[in-house]
C-alpha cells in the first residue's frame, strides 16, 4: 500500500469527515459574515453616489425636456447641483472594493471611455470659440481638453486585461493588479475633479476680468452663484476623499452596530477563498483532494536552508486527511534555515520523533503547478492541522504571509494551546518587531500576492490599522501565554512595552496620512 492509499482507510475518512463539518461551520459564517458586510458597507455607499449623481445630473437632462413649468423657478440655477455630480462619482467609486477585479476593470474602461469623449468634446468647443473671438473661452476649454486628455492617457495601462499570471507581469506589472489600478483611477478621479472645480472657478473669474463686471452683480447671477458653489463642493471632494478618508468610511460602516472587529476578521478569512469557486463546499472537497503532509524526518538541513523553489522536495509529501497532520509550519525563508532545523527537530521529539511527525510546509505540500489555487484553500489547510508550528526569527513580523497565517489560524477556531512557538533571535528584539508590526509596512517574495493581500485587508477592515490592532492583540494573547517554552517572559515583557508605544505612534501616523494619502 503506499503513503497515499493508506491515507484513504475508513478510519481517516471518518475523522476527515468529522473534522470538514466543523470546518464547514466556520467558513460558512464567514461567508455570512462577508455578504452581510458587503451589503452594509458597499450598498450603502452605492446608494448615496447613485443618489448624488441623479441629484447633480437631473437639471442638466431636464432642463432640454419640454415642459410648461419652468425648471429653475423649481429648484433653482442648475449650475448649483453641479458640485452633487463628481461627489456621487467618488461614492459609487468607494463601493468598489480592491478584491472586486471585474467591477475594477470595468470602471477603469468606463472611466478612460469619458475622458476622451470629454476631450474630444472640450476641443471641439475650443476651436469655434477661437474663431469666435472669446480668448478667453477658447482658451479655458482647450486647458479642459488638455487637461482631461492626461487624464485619459494615465489610465491607459490600467484598461488592459489582467495577465493570467500577476506574478509573472511584464512592464506592465506596476499596474496589473485589481488594488493598484483602484489605486490609479481615484488619483486620475481627483485630479480631474480638481481641475473641474478650477474651471468652475475660472469660468466666473473670466466674466469678471473680460467684462469689468464687480462682485455685487456676480453674486446677484443666480447661475455665477451656482458655478462658485459648485466649484468649493467639488474642491473639497477632491481634497475629503484621500485613502486614508476612504479607508475610514469603511471602517465606520463595517462597525454600525458592532462592539468589536469580528465580521471584518470573518470577512477578510472568506476573501482568502475568493478564487475558489462554488462555495465552501467545493472548497473544502478542493481542500481535502490536494492536503498533503510531510515528515519531518524526509526533510534535510539543507532543503530548508534554500529558499528556492525545489521540485524533489515536493515528492517527498504525501496525502493527508484534513486534522491528521500534526503541525502547519509557519516561517521565512529569509530566516537562518539550520536554526530553523533544529527547532523543528526539537518539535517533533515532542510529537514521537521525526518518523512519526508530519508537518504541512508550503515548499513540500502546495501544488507547484496551481499556487494561486492551492493559496486560496489556505484557511482549511491551517484548521487542517492540528497545531500552528511559529518558527519566529527577526524577519517573521515583516512577512505579510507568516502573519496572515497566524491570523487565519486564530480565526479558523485555533486556540492558545494549539499555538507553539520557538522563537530564533533574542527575545527582546522579536517583542519588538511583534509589537510594533504593521501590515503596510510587510512584504512578500512576489509583489502580486503583497498587492492582493493588502486588498483583502482593505476590503474587510478599511485600512491596515484595525488589522494592525487585532494581530497584535493576537501577538499579545496567544504567544504571550502559549503552551510550553513558547516565549520567555522576556518577550512578554517587550510586547506589551512596545505595544504602547506603536498605538500611540500610529495613531499619530493615521492622522499625518490623511493629509497626503491619494
Amino acid at each position: 500500500m503506499t503513503p497515499d492509499d493508506e491515507q484513504q482507510t475508513p478510519w481517516n475518512r471518518r475523522k476527515q469527515s468529522v473534522h470538514s463539518i466543523a470546518t464547514r461551520s466556520v467558513l460558512a459564517r464567514a461567508v455570512r459574515a462577508a455578504g452581510q458586510l458587503r451589503a452594509r458597507v458597499s450598498g450603502a455607499i452605492a446608494q448615496a453616489g447613485w443618489t448624488l449623481f441623479v441629484l447633480g445630473s437631473g437639471p442638466l437632462i431636464l432642463e432640454n425636456a419640454p415642459s410648461v413649468v419652468s425648471l429653475a423657478a423649481v429648484v433653482g440655477s442648475r449650475q448649483t447641483y453641479l458640485g452633487a455630480i463628481p461627489v456621487g462619482v467618488c461614492f459609487l467609486l468607494l463601493a468598489i472594493r480592491p478584491i472586486d477585479a471585474m467591477p475594477i476593470l470595468y470602471a477603469c474602461r468606463v472611466i478612460f471611455g469619458f475622458d476622451v469623449v470629454m476631450t474630444l468634446l472640450l476641443l471641439s468647443l475650443a476651436l469655434p470659440r477661437f474663431q469666435s473671438g472669446d480668448t478667453s473661452g477658447g482658451v479655458l476649454s482647450l486647458a479642459a481638453s488638455m487637461g482631461m486628455g492626461c487624464v485619459a492617457a494615465a489610465l491607459i495601462p490600467t484598461i488592459r486585461a489582467y495577465p493570467q499570471d500577476l506574478r509573472k507581469a511584464g512592464a506592465w506589472g506596476e499596474i496589473t493588479t485589481p488594488r493598484r489600478r483602484l489605486q490609479r483611477v481615484w488619483t486620475t478621479t481627483r485630479v480631474g475633479i480638481t481641475g473641474l472645480g478650477l474651471i468652475y472657478a475660472l469660468a466666473v473669474l473670466s466674466l469678471i476680468a473680460v467684462y469689468d463686471l464687480s462682485l455685487r452683480y456676480i453674486l446677484h447671477d443666480p447661475s455665477q452663484v451656482g458655478f462658485l458653489v459648485s466649484s468649493v463642493i467639488t474642491l473639497l471632494c477632491a481634497a475629503t476623499f484621500t485613502r486614508t478618508n476612504r479607508g475610514r468610511v469603511h471602517r465606520f460602516l463595517g462597525d454600525l452596530g458592532k462592539s468589536n472587529h469580528k465580521q471584518q476578521e470573518a470577512a477578510a478569512v472568506a476573501s482568502l477563498m475568493g478564487g475558489t469557486g462554488g462555495g465552501v463546499c467545493t472548497a473544502l472537497l478542493r481542500a481535502a483532494k490536494l492536503f498533503r503532509a510531510l515528515k519531518v524526518v524526509s526533510l534535510t538541513r539543507e532543503e530548508l536552508i534554500n529558499n528556492k523553489p525545489d521540485p524533489l522536495l515536493a515528492t517527498k509529501s504525501e496525502r493527508a486527511a484534513l486534522g491528521d497532520v500534526h503541525a502547519f509550519m509557519s516561517h521565512s525563508w529569509n530566516d537562518d534555515g539550520a536554526v530553523k532545523y533544529d527547532r523543528l527537530q526539537e518539535y517533533a521529539k515532542s510529537k514521537g520523533g521525526a518518523t512519526e511527525c508530519r508537518i504541512w510546509l508550503d515548499k513540500a505540500c502546495l501544488d507547484q503547478t496551481d499556487i494561486d489555487g492551492s493559496l486560496s484553500v489556505l484557511p482549511i489547510y491551517l484548521s487542517g492541522c492540528q497545531e500552528l508550528l511559529v518558527l519566529a526569527g527577526p524577519s517573521y513580523p515583516s512577512r505579510l504571509w507568516c502573519v496572515m497565517e497566524i491570523f487565519v489560524f486564530v480565526q479558523m477556531g485555533g486556540q492558545r494551546d494549539s499555538m507553539a512557538v520557538r522563537p530564533l533571535d533574542d527575545a527582546a528584539s522579536l517583542g519588538h518587531s511583534f509589537a510594533i508590526f504593521d501590515a503596510a509596512e510587510a512584504q512578500t517574495y512576489h509583489d502580486a500576492d503583497r498587492e492582493k493581500l493588502l486588498a483583502i485587508i482593505e476590503a474587510a477592515f478599511g485600512t491596515c490599522i484595525p488589522f494592525n490592532q487585532v494581530v497584535r492583540s493576537i501577538f499579545q494573547t496567544h504567544f504571550i501565554y502559549g503552551k510550553g517554552k513558547s516565549l520567555s517572559s522576556q518577550i512578554a515583557r517587550s510586547i506589551s512595552r512596545w505595544s504602547v508605544r506603536a498605538k500611540s505612534s500610529n495613531d499619530a501616523a493615521f492622522d499625518k496620512t490623511s493629509s497626503v494619502s491619494v
